[in-house]
C-alpha cells in the first residue's frame, strides 16, 4: 500500500462522518386529532429511531417513561381549561418501524377554542417537525408544528358554524357552499411537497447513491437516462408501498439501500480504471441503467415509510403526487449543484482519479451503514 497513512485517515474520516450524519431524515412525526363534543382522540406516530433518543429518567421502567415523555410533549387546553389525558393504546407498527400512541383527552365540557401545544424533540433537534392533522365532523385541516411554531389554536365553535352554514348552502343549491368548504378544509396534499423535498435532501444515503451514480464520464443524454430510470423505479415502488399493495420490512430495505451504495461505488471504481478520460461504453451504460432501475425500486420503498407513517389524509392521490414531486425537486437540486462540479473536475483532472477516491469514500460510508443495519436487523 503506497499511502497507508492516507488510507487510515480516510477510514477515520468515514467512521466519524457515518456516525455523526444520519443516513435517513427521521425528524418528522405525525399527530392526528379527532375532535368530538367534549373530548378528543390524539394519535401520535413516531419513528422508533427517534423515540429511542428519549432519555428515561428511570432505568426500571423506561417504556413507561417514554409514555410520560410523549405526554409531556403535548399541551392541550380548551380555552383556559387543561384537558386531561388517558393512554388508550400503544402499538408497534413494524411495517414502518414506528410506534403509535393513542390518548383520549377529556376537556370537561364542550370544546370551543382548542389550543394544541407541541414541544417534544424540538429542544434537542430544532429541525424536527410534526404534521398535525385535525378532523371535525368529517372535515380536516392540517398544520406543521416546528421550532418556529410550537402551538396551534383551533376555533372549534367557528368551524362548526361554518360547517352548518356550508351544509345549509349545499342543500339550497347555492355556490356559497364551495367557499365555506375551502375555508374549513385546506388542501392537504400540497403540504407533502416540502416533506418529500426535505426527505431526500436530508436522507444522506439517497444522496450518496445519486452522487456515486453519476461519477462517470458520460454524456448529458446518458446521465438523463440514468436519472429517468431511477425516478421511474422509485416512483413505482413508492406508490405500491404507500397504497399497501406491496410491502417490505423497513430494516431489510434500509440494509438493501446501503448495499446499493456499496455496489455502485465498487462498480464505479472498476469502470473508472478502464475508461480513464473516455466515455463509458454502451455495455457499461446498459449495466448501469439496469442496476440503477433495480436499486431505484428499493429506494422507492425507503421513500415510502415516512409517507406511510404520516398517512395520506383524505386526499390520497394528491398527497402521494406532491410528496413524489417534492422528492423529484430535491433530486433535481442535488444534480444542479453536483453535475457542474463533476464536469469541472473532469476537465481539470482528466485522469478521473479524484472520482475513484470519491467513490471509495461513498462506498465505505455505505459499508458502515450496511454493517450497522445488519447488526440491528
Amino acid at each position: 500500500m503506497r499511502h497507508p497513512f492516507v488510507l487510515l485517515a480516510l477510514l477515520l474520516l468515514v467512521s466519524v462522518i457515518s456516525r455523526t450524519v444520519p443516513a435517513h431524515e427521521v425528524g418528522i412525526t405525525d399527530t392526528g386529532v379527532a375532535i368530538s363534543r367534549s373530548s378528543l382522540l390524539l394519535t401520535y406516530t413516531v419513528p422508533e429511531a427517534l423515540l429511542d433518543t428519549l432519555e428515561s429518567e428511570s432505568a426500571q421502567a423506561p417504556e413507561g417513561d417514554k409514555v410520560d415523555a410523549v405526554l409531556a410533549g403535548f399541551s392541550i387546553r380548551n380555552r383556559n381549561t387543561t384537558c386531561l389525558p388517558v393512554l388508550v393504546s400503544r402499538n408497534t407498527l413494524d411495517t414502518i418501524a414506528s410506534e403509535q400512541f393513542e390518548f383520549r383527552y377529556n376537556c370537561g365540557g364542550p370544546i370551543t377554542l382548542l389550543h394544541i401545544g407541541y414541544t417534544l424533540f424540538l429542544d434537542q433537534d430544532p429541525s424536527h417537525s410534526n404534521i398535525l392533522r385535525i378532523s371535525l365532523l368529517g372535515r380536516s385541516r392540517d398544520v406543521t408544528l416546528s421550532d418556529q411554531q410550537r402551538a396551534h389554536t383551533v376555533d372549534v365553535k367557528a368551524m362548526v358554524t361554518q360547517l352548518a352554514e356550508a351544509r345549509q348552502a349545499a342543500q339550497s343549491g347555492t355556490a356559497v357552499a364551495e367557499g365555506y368548504a375551502q375555508a374549513v378544509e385546506k388542501p392537504f396534499g400540497t403540504r407533502f411537497f416540502p416533506v418529500g423535498l426535505e426527505h431526500i435532501l436530508f436522507g444522506f444515503d439517497h444522496v450518496l447513491f445519486l452522487v456515486c451514480l453519476v461519477l462517470l464520464p458520460m454524456s448529458p443524454l446518458a446521465i438523463l437516462s440514468l436519472i429517468t430510470a431511477f425516478t421511474v423505479a422509485h416512483s413505482v415502488t413508492l406508490s405500491l408501498s404507500v397504497l399497501d399493495i406491496v410491502t417490505l420490512p423497513p430494516r431489510i430495505v434500509e440494509a438493501a439501500i446501503a448495499l446499493s451504495i456499496v455496489y455502485v461505488s465498487i462498480r464505479t471504481i472498476l469502470i473508472l480504471r478502464q475508461v480513464n478520460h473516455l466515455h463509458v461504453t454502451r455495455f457499461q451504460l446498459r449495466e448501469r441503467l439496469v442496476s440503477t432501475f433495480l436499486f431505484g425500486l428499493i429506494h422507492g420503498f425507503g421513500f415510502s415509510y415516512l409517507l406511510k407513517e404520516i398517512g395520506l389524509g383524505d386526499q390520497a392521490f394528491a398527497s402521494l403526487l406532491f410528496f413524489n414531486l417534492g422528492v423529484e425537486a430535491g433530486q433535481l437540486i442535488i444534480l444542479i449543484f453536483l453535475l457542474p462540479l463533476i464536469w469541472l473536475l473532469g476537465k481539470g483532472f482528466p485522469s478521473w482519479r479524484w472520482a475513484r477516491w470519491a467513490s471509495a469514500v461513498t462506498g465505505l460510508m455505505g459499508l458502515f451503514w450496511l454493517l450497522e443495519r445488519l447488526a440491528t436487523a
